[in-house]
């Protein structure tokens, strides 16, 4: 109205509504612009937009977060073959270094002193659990004859370095493309062989060193028979399932990590597995993982006028690292939230798909980086069965109960109860206890016995706590596990 009014007087030229406006940050990485690259009708650096980065942004990249990568290693260093990167550009600032070990340059300089007394000597850069064949292990397939348990937790197959860039890349430098938390650092613990294979045991060597210098782990892939990790499917540019992706009732949410379905028809014979819905990010020098032994270079994207590499993939190991980075853009604004507040901020803010609600395939739906920062600032409570286990087989006899145990706790938790209903027909649930007293993190305690003398027959059961908590306005948040009980005969 008052404009409309100043507008009609002669006296004056032009008038518009003086309108709020907003900044937001939007990166100069060119990848992040671009789309099409490999022929693929949708944007290059789908995965980010698909989770609304650049909306988080705005308020977290990442910054004084540390990300170990458990891997294959992380191009960090000159190699062989490429002498004119000491590293990757959209990678190599973003490393995290050791201090207390640091002598100054060249940057892989020892001097054989433990100097943190962390019982790792010289460990600058991270550490190498890849172990050389030995007398016990004179030639299996995971020893490397050309690597050795040591200080140099370098990339020799591309996975680790794709992994890094999806959860760190560089962002705003001008080149390459962006990570989900562009301003977090990439802790290079080295498990995994050039061939991508490993033992168990350097995969948790890799994790206790990794906790011990105070990083967030993310697993090479996510164990998701483990209750405290966060469970991750992959999903495509189209929000649908890949067909190889993780599924069952311990999965967290789904994120994007593309699909490896096929080309199709009217694709020439030349571009054949060129188009799948694949994940770009940073190459590892003279490497080429989704074709190691023909080497065919169809994954591989040379930047123009670049010295470096980008490569696209698919898997669940794609879609992990979005999630590790956003974790990472959580913990920047809520430092003091223990994992499993990230995980439910996380699961809260997933856009659902699926069926309603929870469900196998997606878990509580795909991420949202953007909203699970928003979750964030509402002190989420936890809420995570401990046990029963996942799929436990129960053969029990009447009057007989199934213990609960778990965690129910939050600064601004309202109750939690805990309730059960058939795994394939959830439409009647049935109460079994409620209270208002904490069950705190990290031991947790006992909840509640479920009687079985309610079961009927052999059936799947799912077990369901929900944790009701109040900041500003009501939320929910669940956990859920499986089991099979059986009447003897």
């Amino acid at each position: 109205m008052v404009c409309n009014e100043y507008a009609s007087d002669e006296g004056v030229e032009y008038a518009s509504p003086d309108e709020i406006v907003e900044c937001f940050l939007l990166p100069n990485d060119p990848y992040y612009w671009t789309s099409g690259t490999w022929g693929q009708p949708y944007d290059d650096l789908w995965g980010l937009k698909k989770v609304r980065c650049a909306e988080a942004w705005d308020l977290s990249a990442g910054s004084g977060v540390t990300i170990a990568v458990t891997d294959t290693g992380v191009w960090y260093r000159l190699a062989t073959g490429n002498p004119y990167h000491d590293g990757h550009p959209d990678i190599k600032p973003n490393m995290w270094i050791n201090w207390f070990e640091y002598e100054g340059p060249p940057y892989y300089a020892h001097r054989q002193y433990d100097d943190d007394q962390n019982g790792y000597v010289d460990d600058v850069w991270g550490w190498n659990f890849v172990e050389a064949a030995d007398e016990q292990h004179p030639d299996p397939p995971y020893s490397d004859p050309e690597d050795s348990a040591d200080t140099d937790p370098m990339d020799f197959m591309g996975h680790g370095t794709h992994v890094a860039g999806t959860t760190s890349a560089v962002g705003n430098n001008g080149i390459g493309v962006i990570g989900v938390a562009p301003y977090s650092r990439v802790m290079n613990v080295k498990c995994f062989n050039r061939k991508g294979l490993g033992l168990l045991s350097w995969g948790a060597e890799a994790i206790e060193y990794a906790a011990g210098n105070g990083a967030a782990p993310v697993f090479r892939y996510t164990p998701a028979a483990l209750k405290r990790t966060i469970t991750v499917a992959a999903s495509d540019h189209e929000d649908v399932r890949a067909a190889f992706s993780n599924f069952g009732v311990l999965l967290d949410v789904a994120a994007p990590g593309g699909d490896a379905r096929s080309d199709p028809p009217e694709t020439p014979p030349e571009q054949h597995h060129h188009w799948g819905s694949d994940v770009l990010s940073l190459r590892s020098t003279n490497t080429d993982m989704c074709c190691r032994l023909q080497r065919c270079g169809k994954c591989i994207i040379h930047p123009p006028g670049a010295l470096y590499g980008l490569y696209r993939a698919n898997g669940t190991s794609m879609a992990c690292p979005h999630v590790a980075g956003a974790a990472a853009l959580v913990l920047q604004v809520m430092p003091y939230l223990n994992p499993e507040g990230v995980r439910q901020a996380i699961r809260r803010g997933a856009v659902d798909l699926g069926d309603p609600g929870f469900d196998q395939y997606y878990g509580f739906g795909r991420l949202d980086a953007r909203a699970a920062l928003d979750e964030a600032y509402n002190y989420p409570c936890g809420a995570l069965l401990l046990q029963p286990s996942d799929q436990t087989f129960y053969f029990l006899g009447r009057g007989e109960e199934i213990n609960v145990y778990g965690i129910a706790d939050g600064a601004y938790m309202s109750y939690w109860e805990v309730c059960y209903a058939k795994l394939y027909d959830q439409s009647t649930w049935i109460p079994v206890a409620s209270d208002d007293y904490p069950k705190a993190w990290p031991q947790g305690a006992y909840l509640c016995s479920i009687p079985v003398d309610g079961m009927s027959g052999q059936a799947w059961y799912l077990i369901r706590l929900t944790v009701h908590g109040y900041y500003g306005s009501w939320r929910t948040y669940y956990d859920y596990v499986s089991v099979n009980v059986a009447w003897p005969k």
